[in-house]
């Protein structure tokens, strides 16, 4: 149902008016009433959206009609390998992807503190301990 008014919503606005009547249609007959009001539901959002998403967008800075492109792009990637792959195998798919973001930005403050401190103390120039051998031992006994 979802993929429906995915492909829907990429139809010409000439294609509506076939829509609504598709939808009245649908609504008439008991089996597919549901499907009728969901046309109907996004035959309308078409209509109303642009009128006020216009203004919204219009008055965003750069930044943030990049970050509303991203996730348009990502939802209709979402929506192609829903089709293609199916829905649990993209829910998967989006939770090691989650999972890999989490991650990242948990160790990312670590790693440049790591970093930061190998160039602040190189290895290569801090002095060995007398006393100790190849494996890092010392005391009384054998090596």
């Amino acid at each position: 149902m979802e993929l429906l008014f995915a492909l829907v919503s990429y139809l010409p606005d000439d294609v509506l008016v076939l829509l609504a009547v598709l939808a009245g249609i649908c609504i008439m007959v008991p089996p597919l009433r549901r499907l009728g009001w969901g046309v109907l539901a996004m035959v309308l959002a078409m209509l109303l959206l642009p009128l006020v998403l216009g203004p919204v967008l219009a008055g965003l800075p750069s930044w943030g009609l990049w970050l509303v492109q991203v996730f348009l792009w990502l939802a209709t990637v979402g929506f192609v390998l829903r089709l293609v792959l199916g829905r649990r195998a993209v829910d998967h798919m989006k939770g090691a992807l989650a999972a890999d973001c989490f991650r990242f930005l948990v160790t990312t403050p670590f790693r440049l503190c790591g970093g930061l401190l190998r160039l602040l103390f190189p290895a290569n120039t801090q002095k060995k301990i007398p006393g100790r051998g190849k494996r890092g031992r010392s005391g009384p006994w054998p090596e």
